[in-house]
């Protein structure tokens, strides 16, 4: 049950904030370490978001430039905010962090 929770939680993601699903995404960037990547992606109307995989054994730093909204942590996902993410920002060992500019968030 909570597996269906957490992918229903990435399906709203996908289909309510449109950077996910929206073809006209004006730019992604993407970065590789060894333990992991991420994709950054910006609208072009000023809505940025990250995606920030860590399938390693042990937690990554990965530095975010601003503050973004959390909304999936690994264990939790959604369209709602986990809390705010800024700077240096530690994603545990295998697991998802999703960040989006608040701007993005649905009303």
């Amino acid at each position: 049950y909570e597996m269906y929770l957490f992918y229903s939680g990435l399906a709203a993601i996908r289909t309510k904030i449109d950077i996910f699903s929206n073809a006209k995404v004006f730019q992604t960037y993407a970065h590789t370490n060894n333990s992991g990547f991420s994709i950054k992606l910006e609208d072009g109307n000023g809505g940025h978001a990250y995606v920030i995989v860590n399938p390693g054994t042990s937690s990554i730093n990965y530095n975010v430039d601003g503050t973004y909204t959390l909304i999936c942590n690994g264990t939790t996902a959604g369209v709602t905010s986990l809390g705010t993410c800024s700077g240096n920002v530690s994603i545990p060992a295998r697991s998802v962090y999703i960040m989006v500019s608040s701007n993005l968030l649905p009303n």
